[in-house]
């Protein structure tokens, strides 16, 4: 054990003195090189990246020889020197040999994301890794300034803006963003499921809190390959953490409520799915593209699904003719964004009916909007009411719904009254018989009729008749 002990010790001060020697060298070649005519920036970038070169050289070794610990070490320099995408992938890496999973998803799904184009073969297992399950975990989203380091846990997980939100397992965390001399921080309490939003501006010294909003993502493909759904899914994707979104995949808000599978179709079901995933908006997309080699038309249709109001906030059809898969995915992502601006201008106003009986459907048009008593936001405008019970007559009506105000409305089904209504409106609608005039003018006239009949049954003269017995 102590041969052990004394060989490791002595691999690893080998690769200190190595990694020494070769600073040695990298300064003194750099001292010794003739000018050129490069600027500053890149002389610095020049040297930055010999440093990093020479860092992940001695990580991997580190890594071999099972020196976890100082290959983290050597790969966080790197890292903190220049955010490149290797060092990304090998703390990646790194995270899973330590069986840390969540943070192994975490970083290889980013650098997954931030990659262009198909994955290099020695970095396949990335596709693995990234399949198999995992413990409890949630999601935080993080807006701030561009270049911050990103750590959790005093560990490096990243570099704003991130290219997904973070996977953080469940319990308790600490967020740190660094930027220059100024450094923030942010305790969590991360639970299965939960979705957070971290936001940082550089007026605060502070991250503001919050609970990140969610969109159901539903996508519909034609004619496109791997690729290009990954190109199309990373820019929507992008486009939704840009508004302060995290999206939820179909398959993952499924996994919930598997019997919608086979309605998704429907603008019923498609507003129950963002409900139950307790979500803002549910985002359709269907795309197709026609043509062969490297450009090709593509056709979109979008569509976002306001769950509040329970219908469309907005819908757009881009189309991209003779498009690059990477141009089209950046009309889709321009196409979202647009999408999340106009829906947030869209004005809308609440509706509160109840009715007597209650439980009864409401309806504007054709859309359900639920049943009595009903509390829910809608948009904004003049739109056309019906409120059905079994057995009763419906009630039928127009109401003018206006932006940020409430309209209420009790409604009697069966006779029409509406609560809300003047009485002189209430009056015109009641059935006859719950009317007082037309009693008051037949008992005027049957009246009439009786007094009439007596007075002429009554003889002219009354000297020979005894009234009283």
């Amino acid at each position: 054990m102590r041969g052990q002990a004394a060989a490791r010790c002595r691999d690893l001060a080998c690769l200190w003195a190595w990694l020494l020697w070769s600073c040695v060298l990298a300064s003194s070649s750099l001292a010794s090189a003739k000018p050129e005519t490069r600027n500053t920036s890149q002389i610095a970038d020049s040297v930055a990246l010999a440093r990093v070169t020479q860092l992940i050289k001695a990580a991997q070794l580190a890594n071999q020889q099972n020196a976890l610990s100082l290959s983290y070490q050597l790969l966080e320099e790197a890292y903190r020197l220049r955010a490149d995408l290797e060092t990304l992938y090998l703390l990646g890496q790194l995270a899973y040999n330590e069986r840390r999973s969540v943070e192994a998803a975490d970083l290889l799904r980013r650098y997954q994301a931030e990659h262009e184009g198909p994955l290099p073969e020695q970095h396949s297992s990335v596709t693995r890794i990234l399949a198999e399950p995992l413990p409890p975990s949630g999601e935080v989203l993080i807006l701030g300034e561009k270049g911050s380091l990103v750590l959790v846990d005093e560990r490096v997980v990243g570099i704003l803006p991130l290219a997904a939100p973070l996977l953080l397992s469940a319990g308790k965390h600490q967020v740190v963003l660094e930027l220059a001399a100024r450094r923030k921080q942010q305790d969590l309490d991360i639970h299965a499921g939960s979705s957070w939003l971290l936001r940082s501006t550089i007026e605060s010294d502070d991250i503001a809190l919050s609970s990140a909003p969610l969109i159901v993502w539903l996508p519909h493909y034609r004619g496109l390959d791997v690729e290009a759904v990954r190109q199309v899914e990373l820019a929507i994707e992008q486009a939704a953490h840009d508004a302060g979104y995290i999206v939820k995949r179909q398959e993952s808000a499924l996994a919930t409520v598997p019997q919608l599978t086979t309605c998704l179709n429907s603008l019923l079901c498609q507003e129950e799915l963002g409900r139950r995933s307790q979500a803002d908006y549910v985002l359709l997309l269907h795309s197709e593209h026609s043509g062969l080699g490297q450009q090709s038309d593509w056709r979109l249709h979008l569509s976002l699904i306001d769950v509040a109001v329970g219908d469309r906030a907005v819908s757009a059809n881009p189309v991209c003719a003779s498009c690059t898969v990477a141009k089209a995915a950046n009309t889709v992502g321009a196409a979202v964004g647009l999408l999340f601006e106009q829906a947030l201008q869209r004005p809308r106003g609440t509706l509160q009916i109840s009715s007597t009986p209650s439980r009864a459907e409401v309806f504007i048009g054709e859309r359900k909007l639920g049943i009595t008593p009903l509390n829910r936001p809608a948009w904004a405008g003049r739109v056309p009411i019906e409120v059905r019970a079994p057995g009763l007559p419906p009630y039928q009506g127009e109401i003018l719904i206006e932006p940020e105000r409430t309209v209420s409305l009790q409604i009697q089904l069966g006779d029409g009254v509406v609560e809300d209504e003047t009485p002189t409106q209430r009056q015109a609608k009641k059935p006859l018989f719950k009317k007082w005039w037309p009693w008051a003018i037949g008992g005027v006239v049957v009246g009439g009729a009786a007094l009439g009949l007596i007075l002429g049954l009554v003889p002219r003269s009354h000297q020979n008749i005894n009234w009283v017995p």
